[in-house]
């Protein structure tokens, strides 16, 4: 009876000790795929962050020719009197205004919003000395004086016009190298976690594996000496 109660608590202990091996690989299964699903999702998130848009840069360079057409056509306009290139320089500016808008709602980095309201009250400038030469050309001065004119005022403001957008352009080139080496860094990061996670799994795998062999070696003994004892107690019979 004593033997039986042994034999039997020794079956529970073995039975108890294969479900619990049994839950830890599971666990160390759904840990894994955890952790790979994280791991996934954060540098997803890293490269999301880091992703830098360069259409930015030809938008500048957009703008930059919308501003410089508004002024050659405006110009061109005072000197020849054509009315097609009066129409030109109001789409022109139209269209850089609402290029410059889009621009500040799309790409609002730090420095941005300011420097495009210094733009627009550039091209406030810009639109007094066109109704001012307008006047001067109403009073029938002569072409060449009212172009002239027209040249010299506008000249500041195209340069400061260039300058505007080479610092917009600036900000966003350093941001463009800022992240770049973020994109790197989280690629790095990948490349030390991905093994150091491998290697703990399989360590942590391997383990469990051993475990459990050396309980199905101990299930396997006791099989082996129940069947010898049997075979004994079946000869003495």
């Amino acid at each position: 009876m004593e033997i039986n109660n042994i034999k039997t608590k020794q079956s529970s202990f073995e039975r108890k000790t294969l479900l619990l091996l049994s839950v830890l690989f599971l666990a160390t299964i759904a840990g894994a795929w955890f952790y790979t699903i994280t791991l996934s999702k954060n540098i997803a998130a890293k490269n999301e962050i880091v992703n830098v848009d360069t259409r930015a840069l030809i938008e500048v360079e957009r703008i930059r020719n919308l501003a410089e057409s508004q002024i050659d056509n405006s110009l061109s306009f005072f000197l020849l009197g054509a009315g097609s290139l009066f129409e030109e320089q109001k789409k022109d500016k139209q269209n850089f205004l609402d290029s410059l808008a889009a621009f500040e709602k799309q790409y609002s980095l730090t420095q941005v919003p300011d420097l495009v309201k210094r733009m627009g009250s550039l091209e406030q400038q810009q639109q007094d000395i066109f109704d001012q030469a307008m006047d001067f050309r109403a009073k029938q001065t002569e072409s060449k004086i009212v172009g002239q004119f027209y040249r010299a005022k506008t000249t500041p403001i195209r340069n400061n016009m260039n300058r505007a957008l080479d610092e917009i352009a600036h900000i966003h080139k350093a941001e463009l190298e800022h992240n770049q080496v973020k994109t790197m860094d989280a690629a790095s990061y990948a490349q030390a976690q991905i093994p150091i996670s491998f290697a703990w799994f399989a360590g942590a795998v391997s383990f469990l594996f051993f475990c459990l062999s050396l309980v199905v070696i101990r299930v396997l003994s006791q099989r082996s000496r129940q069947l010898a004892e049997r075979s004994r107690l079946y000869n003495e019979a």
